[in-house]
């Protein structure tokens, strides 16, 4: 079973996705850069610079590591390509882990 909610830096379903996840219920995040909204924030802008990577990146990788599985739109091959770069990026998964309460995103 699957539960899509919204769920972003900013706008995390916190109890929602706690519950699904309880009990079995996979959660699967649309909208998870808040229709591009997420990606104007200067600190996750920040973020992202010290990492070298795009602020989309820093979202998806934030969800992947929740276990909430991101559901990312796009029609342009340059961000469908990042998106899939980001999958396989294990390293940097750890230190997103209180995005969105440490810099109120």
């Amino acid at each position: 079973m699957v539960n899509q909610i919204e769920y972003h830096p900013g706008f995390g379903q916190v109890k929602s996705a706690e519950y699904c996840q309880a009990n079995g219920i996979v959660v699967e995040a649309w909208s998870p850069l808040g229709n591009g909204g997420v990606l104007r924030n200067g600190e996750l802008n920040r973020i992202a610079g010290k990492y070298k990577k795009s602020a989309a990146q820093i979202c998806i990788r934030w969800l992947m590591q929740k276990n909430i599985v991101p559901l990312p739109k796009s029609t342009h091959e340059k961000y469908i390509r990042e998106n899939e770069e980001n999958r396989n990026e294990n390293e940097t998964v750890r230190k997103f882990n209180s995005i969105g309460s440490r810099h109120g995103l």
